[in-house]
């Protein structure tokens, strides 16, 4: 299933991260935490093709682009002397890291190891228990993330492993899917238990949050913990996504040429975060020019690498439908 207005909202989330590191807006950042939900959105109805072509297609969507922008980006480290070293660029390479910026060859990475684990925990229930009783994993990953936090051991190593920091947003995006998926044969306790959960889901943040700002004198990482101001944005998104899922079934979001756009901004998202960061701070001060302050060269090395992030979609995208084509003996989107 296709929901075109997601596409609008990843693209928005990934160009506001960009800001937020080009040009110092502030409340960018938060982009993050929409993603989160739309990734617990959409790997839905990935799963539902089973667990092998999720994991087979997981990896072509993910690594072979990855590969290919965190090659670039350390080239270009080394090109302007940038202290990257060749260890620091393989363990990269890994997509899987230990959370910590300055491990990583461009710090914007640091989410994808969650999306990692995220596809780990749940396709590794799913192959267990099946994909119908995927309600009981999005529950009980909640469930482990308040615990975790009410009982403040939310630092400890396997609480960060559980990512129960982030927790809240793939829940929201996966129960949502859920209940779309099956509204139709949900009974009305059934209906009423799905969205208690995604009430839940999207109360977490300030409850994480409130227990985050309490320990701000004994941890380093404060990711995660908002001012009001902040909140109310995060809140937002609880509000936006189930929006936006439902505004794609209408007509205007379902024109020919609007969806080929939306699908356009949607695909160059992944390559346009993975470049922005590292290059565009090197390129920029390199030349002696502040990093985050608008300048028309700034601005200058802000329109190339988007345009270079939209090249990279397009090839992708050919790269993938002709290897699913082989892989899956079909031409898949």
């Amino acid at each position: 299933m296709y929901f075109v207005l997601l596409d609008i909202l990843r693209f928005a989330s990934s160009v506001a991260v960009f800001f937020h590191h080009t040009f110092h807006f502030y409340y960018g950042r938060l982009g993050v935490y929409l993603f989160f939900i739309i990734s617990g959105f959409v790997i839905h109805f990935s799963l539902r093709k089973g667990v092998k072509e999720f994991i087979i297609g997981r990896f072509i969507r993910l690594y072979p682009l990855f590969w290919v922008c965190c090659t670039l980006t350390f080239l270009v480290t080394l090109f302007y002397n940038t202290n990257v070293s060749f260890q620091k660029y393989l363990m990269s390479m890994l997509m899987f890291n230990d959370g910590k910026i300055a491990t990583m060859v461009d710090g914007s990475y640091w989410t994808l190891t969650f999306e990692l684990l995220f596809y780990f925990y749940i396709t590794v229930f799913i192959y267990i228990f099946s994909e119908k009783k995927v309600q009981w994993f999005y529950v009980g990953w909640l469930t482990i993330a308040f615990l975790s936090f009410f009982l403040t051991v939310d630092q400890h190593l396997i609480s960060k492993l559980l990512s129960v920091r982030f927790a809240p947003y793939f829940v929201f995006g996966g129960m949502l899917a859920l209940l779309i998926d099956r509204y139709k044969d949900l009974s009305k306790n059934e209906k009423a238990s799905y969205v208690g959960v995604l009430v839940v889901a999207a109360s977490m943040p300030y409850y994480i949050s409130s227990k985050l700002r309490a320990q701000v004198d004994t941890i380093t990482n404060f990711t995660g913990s908002f001012d009001s101001d902040e909140m109310k944005i995060v809140l937002s998104f609880f509000i936006i996504m189930p929006l936006a899922v439902l505004l794609s079934y209408y007509s205007f979001a379902n024109g020919r040429h609007f969806r080929k756009v939306a699908f356009i901004l949607g695909g160059i998202t992944y390559p346009l975060y993975l470049l922005h960061w590292k290059i565009g701070s090197t390129v920029i001060t390199h030349y002696g020019y502040p990093y985050g302050k608008v300048t028309i060269f700034s601005v200058t090395v802000a329109v190339i690498i988007f345009a270079v992030s939209a090249l990279f979609s397009f090839w992708d995208e050919k790269f993938r439908k002709r290897l699913k084509s082989v892989l899956f003996g079909e031409k898949r989107g």
